[in-house]
């Protein structure tokens, strides 16, 4: 896995190019353009990678060595970071290169005299246009309300349910108010990392359904979790199949899971649906594959 550092954390970062004059002025342009902090360096395969934030996103400056390597690279760089993935300065020879990579994406001319284009990649979440709602054995995955904001925060920060969810909000130093939890599923929609649906039994909020981590080549994961006093009712199995047609609906091809390997109910219920690919820090992985 790739990383970036930005240019206020590499010393001598001018010496550091000075071996390649043109990548040098272009860290140059864009540091004057954006500040040092806000420009992210990283090598690869022999070549520079340059990753800007302007503001408002991240974005990319298109590789120019071994494409189709260095765009996998970032994508993986990208999903992993939560980050949009956009390339700029594309070169119209480059161009059909970098988008064979991905399945969807727009591509916009950016620089008419210099044909240079921007491709802005999206996900299955970003062609969404509204969130699906999908029922399964009485239980029905839609969107989240604002009616639904405190019994969601009460669910996000449910103690046994942190354990193994793989994530935990307190770590990022995160307020954890209700109305932050609540914002938060809306900013990742927004940026098309994450689609996150209410659980409801009997019109009641007992949960939450995810696809994330969308792998811009039809790929994304799969998660949920119910409320303590909804556990241990059949609620699980039925949420995990209503999981997998709002991932058909959404055009979602591969699906994974990966499980906190003492969670044996959650290994049991997996096993019965996915194919198990591994282990690998106490975090077992599943895959499920379409046709």
């Amino acid at each position: 896995m790739i990383s970036f550092k930005t240019l206020n954390e590499i010393e001598k970062c001018k010496e550091m190019f000075a071996y390649d004059p043109e990548t040098a002025d272009k860290i140059t342009e864009l540091a004057e353009a954006y500040g040092e902090e806000c420009i992210g360096v990283c090598r690869f395969l022999g070549q520079v990678l340059l990753r800007v934030f302007d503001g408002e996103e991240y974005y990319f400056l298109c590789p120019r060595g071994d494409i189709p390597q260095a765009a996998r690279a970032i994508r993986e760089y990208a999903v992993k970071e939560e980050i949009g993935l956009v390339f700029k300065e594309t070169h119209s020879e480059d161009l059909s290169l970098l988008c064979s990579e991905f399945l969807y994406y727009d591509v916009r001319l950016s620089d008419p005299s210099a044909r240079l284009f921007t491709v802005r990649v999206k996900s299955e979440c970003d062609l969404i246009t509204a969130p699906p709602s999908v029922s399964e054995s009485g239980v029905r995955l839609c969107a989240l309300k604002k009616k639904d904001i405190p019994e969601y925060g009460r669910l996000c920060r449910e103690e046994s349910a942190l354990t193994y969810w793989g994530y935990d909000y307190r770590d990022d130093g995160a307020d954890g108010s209700d109305e932050y939890f609540y914002r938060t599923q809306l900013a990742e929609l927004e940026r098309g990392v994450s689609l996150t649906l209410a659980v409801r039994w009997g019109g009641r909020l007992i949960g939450e359904a995810c696809l994330y981590a969308f792998d811009y080549v039809g790929g994304a994961e799969i998660s949920f979790r119910l409320l303590p006093e909804y556990r241990g009712k059949g609620l699980g199995r039925a949420t995990l199949e209503s999981l997998f047609a709002v991932a058909e609906e959404v055009g979602v091809l591969t699906l994974y899971a990966t499980v906190d390997s003492r969670n044996a109910v959650s290994l049991s219920l997996l096993s019965q649906y996915m194919d198990r690919l591994g282990e690998e820090n106490g975090r077992v992985k599943f895959i499920l594959s379409g046709e």
